[in-house]
């Protein structure tokens, strides 16, 4: 309720605080009306289990294409015998694989300007193009024949290769003899060949879920497709089931159908969405769109170019690398944390075509295929991208101490910092207002240890807990206040933020 008056000669002071941050990233509602815990926008952060916001790790290059195109398919390539622990990157007319250490060049393919499927399939790797098969054992890069059949949509499934995306036959999902030479039989005679619904789409991309379980998708439909002989070497279309899911959501990237425990997630016109299982596994549910609260982002993806969307699950995060705006290319990632089931961040500077997890010493990092043809490396150690500053910020819910009419004169904001290194600025946004008001700028988020007076300052931090508390009396009476934490490098590490204040009477009239 509005206070109407107040006679207390001293006003007792109130408080509205941001303890943790694990409701996460909602761009949809009204800033004051997120709960204590969530925030509004954050770029380049990440939550981490305890509930801080910190800056995300960096990247460095670790090597190049020869041209300087999108890297269009990352493949982690392992293998018992050879032995082979590679790293593949491909794009148009190009194949490279990094070992740990050296970037060196395999083959050429065929320039292939659209998308197309690449995955490990035993112990080689197959890659699917519109109209052309090549596999890769570690040694060699071939063509392989496979006459009859077309389409750059393809994977893995249940010891079989599995393709689509075929322009004279859209509705056409090839299914390949069983087997690791599977995949070079389709021409055989024997080989399977089903038609997916009847709405007269193209299938824009396949996803195994297990043995048995395939989903496929169109732009506007979904349908699960179950083998009953998952044995037998020769399929025919007896041997498959079709069964609908939705009529009204489909898929507009094969890359971002990605497995997130036990589910399916991917990119729709509708946003993210996952598909699960029901009632003992005998039914399946595509839930409502996990992207809800940041709509806002999903609105600006350049849905002309949506099919060179990407994703991967990685350090328990979803992560979804989108073209934004007037962007040709993957510019942006969404970053979901499973962990608290929250949209954590938008991270920038990462412009990725493709996403793949490497296993190099058994430790899992991950790598982005750049839009310029450059492999980076993700790595939690870095605090910077390539050597670049990394800059990051946090706007936070609005503030309004429970009291959404009445005035309130603010006395100060104490923030908190844990694991901090970053020169941070402090921002205000007062009522919703289209400017803010600066209140603390490169101030020290670690402890200070030293600084040199040089024309080049160097200021040692060392990365501890610290409370910076900045007094706010200078300032006209508010109705909220919007903080918003940004640094242009270093790690911002933010654990808590307590706003102080006073609620005055209720204006009546005001001239």
């Amino acid at each position: 309720m509005p206070l109407f008056d107040n006679n207390v000669l001293d006003d007792p002071v109130v408080y509205a605080a941001s303890v943790d941050f694990r409701g996460g990233m909602n761009s949809t509602v009204l800033p004051h009306l997120l709960q204590d815990n969530q925030y509004a926008e954050a770029k380049n952060m990440q939550l981490t289990k305890s509930g801080r916001l910190a800056t995300r790790p960096g990247s460095e290059i670790e090597g190049a294409m020869t041209a300087a195109n999108p890297i269009k398919q990352l493949v982690w390539f392992d293998t018992v015998t050879g032995p082979y622990e590679e790293l593949l990157a491909v794009h148009s007319g190009e194949l490279k694989k990094w070992d740990g250490s050296t970037f060196t060049t395999v083959g050429s393919f065929p320039a292939v300007t659209g998308e197309f499927s690449a995955f490990q399939f035993f112990n080689k790797v197959v890659f699917v193009m519109p109209s052309a098969v090549w596999d890769y054992d570690g040694a060699t890069l071939a063509a392989v024949s496979t006459t009859g059949t077309a389409g750059n949509i393809a994977c893995a499934h249940g010891n079989r290769v599995l393709r689509a995306g075929d322009t004279s036959n859209p509705e056409t999902l090839y299914i390949s003899n069983l087997g690791a030479g599977g995949y070079a039989t389709w021409g055989s005679g024997s080989m399977a060949s089903l038609d997916i619904g009847a709405e007269g789409e193209i299938i824009t991309g396949l996803k195994s879920w297990d043995v048995h379980n395939l989903l496929v998708f169109k732009e506007r439909s979904t349908y699960l497709v179950q083998t009953t002989t998952p044995q037998v070497t020769s399929p025919t279309s007896a041997d498959w089931i079709i069964q609908p899911i939705s009529s009204t959501i489909g898929c507009v990237a094969h890359k971002t159908a990605v497995q997130v425990g036990s589910d399916i997630w991917w990119l729709s016109q509708q946003g993210v969405v996952s598909v699960r299982r029901l009632r003992q596994e005998t039914q399946r549910e595509i839930q409502d769109a996990v992207s809800t609260p940041i709509q806002a982002y999903i609105d600006r993806i350049n849905w002309s170019v949506a099919e060179k969307s990407a994703a991967v699950f990685h350090d328990n995060k979803y992560i979804l690398s989108v073209a934004l705006d007037s962007a040709t290319e993957p510019d942006h990632l969404l970053v979901y944390d499973t962990y608290h089931q929250v949209w954590s961040a938008y991270w920038t500077g990462l412009d990725s075509a493709s996403l793949a997890v490497a296993y190099f010493s058994n430790e899992p990092l991950l790598h982005v295929g750049g839009t310029t043809g450059n492999l980076i490396k993700v790595d939690p150690d870095l605090s910077q991208d390539d050597g670049a500053d990394l800059p990051s910020f946090v706007h936070m819910k609005a503030f309004n101490f429970n009291e959404p009419i009445s005035p309130k004169s603010l006395l100060n904001i104490e923030l908190e910092f844990q694991d901090s290194t970053a020169l941070a600025d402090l921002n205000l946004n007062f009522d919703g207002s289209t400017n803010d008001s600066l209140e603390a700028e490169d101030f020290a988020t670690g402890v200070t240890l030293l600084t040199f007076p040089w024309t080049f300052p160097i200021t040692f931090v060392e990365p501890r807990h610290l409370r910076k508390a900045i007094s706010l009396l200078q300032h006209r009476k508010v109705r909220q206040v919007q903080p918003k934490l940004s640094a242009d490098s270093g790690i911002l590490s933010l654990r808590s933020a307590v706003l102080s204040g006073f609620v005055e009477t209720m204006l009546i009239e005001t001239p």
